[in-house]
C-alpha cells in the first residue's frame, strides 16, 4: 500500500485550502492576502491544476540586506500567491517525513523543539562533560550544494513528480537555499542530517541549532582531533566548511554561549547581547508607561522577555525581574492585573 506523500496529496484543493490559512496566518491585514481572498476559490482550483500539470515554476525573488546580530544578511522572498501557498502545501505533507529524519540532538525547524528544548539539553550535557567543541559553518545557507541536497531529498519521498516540484523550487534559487522560505529552514537543517547521525555513530554528544553546533567530551585533546575530522567531513560530503573562530573550552570556566544564553554546570544567564537588547527594549517601555503611550507592541514586548528570562536560573531571574519588570509592572494600571500576575509567576 502507498504511504509516501505524492504530489497528488500536495495539489489536493483541500490541502491548499490549509496551506493557505497557515500562510495566511497573522497576515491578513497585507494586501496581497486580501486580493487573494477576494478570488480564493478560483485561484486555489488553478493553482491545483498547474501542480497536477507539472507546470509550476518559482515567481521571481525579491531580495533585501538586514543587519541581524551585526551581521548582513540577505532575505529572499517570494510572493504570496502562488509561491507562499505551494511551500506550505508541500511541508503539510513532506514535514512528517523530515522530523523523523531529524537527530535528537537538533533542534531548529522542528515542530516541538526550538531554542529552550537545545537549551535543556545543554543543562544536561555542560553537566555531564567538562569540556566543549563550539562550531558553526561559514556562510551555511548560501553555500548549500544543490545536487547533494536534491539526492538526500530522494530519501523523503518515491514520488517522482513532487521530487521534481522539491528539485525547481531547489534550483529556482542561484546558490544555496534562500533564508525567506518557508521551505528553506526545513532544507537546511535536513542539509546537516548525515553530520549530526555521524557525530553520533562516532559516540559524541552534541547540540545543534541549524548550522550553530556545540559537541562534548572528555578532554580538550579529544575535541581538538575532532574538529580536525569534522572539516573533512563537511568538506568532502557536504562542500561546506566552518569558521576559523571555532572553540574548544573547559565549560566550568566560561559557561557555553548558545541559543541567547550563557550555560554553566551549575546556573543559566542570558547572553551578554541578549541581555543588552532586553536592557534596552524594556527602557523605552518603561518610558511609554510614563508618558501614557503605552501600547499592545510594548505589552507583547514585555511578555517576550519573560519569556526568555524565565529560563535563567533563579537568581539571574530575580536581579532581572527586580531591574527590568518590576518598575514597568508597578507603573501598569490595574487593568492589567491578570498579565502582572502571569509575569510575576513566570518570573519569580
Amino acid at each position: 500500500m502507498q504511504s509516501f506523500p505524492t504530489l497528488e496529496a500536495v495539489a489536493n484543493p483541500g490541502n491548499l485550502l490549509v496551506a493557505h490559512a497557515n500562510a495566511k496566518r497573522g497576515k491578513s491585514h497585507y494586501t496581497a492576502v486580501q486580493e487573494f481572498e477576494e478570488r480564493k476559490t478560483e485561484l486555489l482550483r488553478t493553482l491545483s491544476a498547474t501542480l497536477k500539470r507539472g507546470e509550476y515554476r518559482t515567481s521571481e525573488y525579491r531580495n533585501k540586506t538586514i543587519v541581524d546580530s551585526g551581521k548582513l544578511r540577505l532575505i529572499s522572498k517570494l510572493p504570496y500567491f502562488p509561491d507562499r501557498i505551494v511551500h506550505w502545501a508541500i511541508m503539510l505533507q513532506l514535514e512528517s517525513e523530515f522530523i523523523s529524519k531529524f537527530s535528537d540532538y537538533s533542534h531548529a525547524a522542528i515542530t516541538n523543539r526550538g531554542i529552550h528544548t537545545a537549551l535543556r539539553q545543554t543543562c544536561a550535557l555542560v553537566k555531564k562533560y567538562p569540556y566543549c567543541l563550539k562550531i558553526d559553518v561559514r556562510k551555511y545557507f548560501p553555500h548549500i550544494d544543490h545536487e547533494i541536497l536534491k539526492d538526500a531529498c530522494r530519501e523523503l519521498t518515491e514520488d517522482a513528480e513532487l521530487l521534481n516540484l522539491i528539485f525547481e523550487i531547489i534550483d529556482s534559487f542561484p546558490h544555496g537555499v534562500p533564508i525567506g522560505n518557508y521551505t528553506s529552514q526545513y532544507l537546511a537543517n535536513y542539509y546537516l542530517s548525515d553530520f549530526d547521525f555521524w557525530l553520533e555513530s562516532s559516540g559524541y554528544e552534541f547540540c545543534r541549532y541549524m548550522d550553530d553546533i556545540c559537541i562534548y567530551g572528555n578532554s580538550s585533546r579529544e575535541l581538538h582531533a575532532l574538529r580536525v575530522e569534522i572539516e573533512s567531513f563537511l568538506s568532502d560530503r557536504l562542500h561546506l566548511e566552518i569558521k576559523k573562530n571555532w572553540q574548544v573550552f573547559p565549560v566550568s570556566a566560561r559557561g557555553v554561549d548558545f541559543v541567547g544564553y550563557r550555560v554553566f554546570p551549575n546556573r543559566v544567564i542570558l547572553r551578554k547581547s541578549t541581555h543588552k537588547m532586553m536592557r534596552r527594549r524594556l527602557s523605552r517601555v518603561l518610558r511609554h508607561l510614563r508618558e501614557g503611550t503605552f501600547t499592545e507592541s510594548d505589552r507583547s514586548t514585555l511578555a517576550a522577555y519573560a519569556g526568555w528570562v524565565k529560563y535563567c536560573s533563579r537568581t539571574a531571574r530575580r536581579t532581572i525581574f527586580d531591574k527590568y519588570f518590576a518598575p514597568c509592572l508597578y507603573l501598569m494600571g490595574e487593568d492589567e492585573h491578570k498579565f502582572k500576575s502571569k509575569i510575576i509567576w513566570m518570573l519569580l
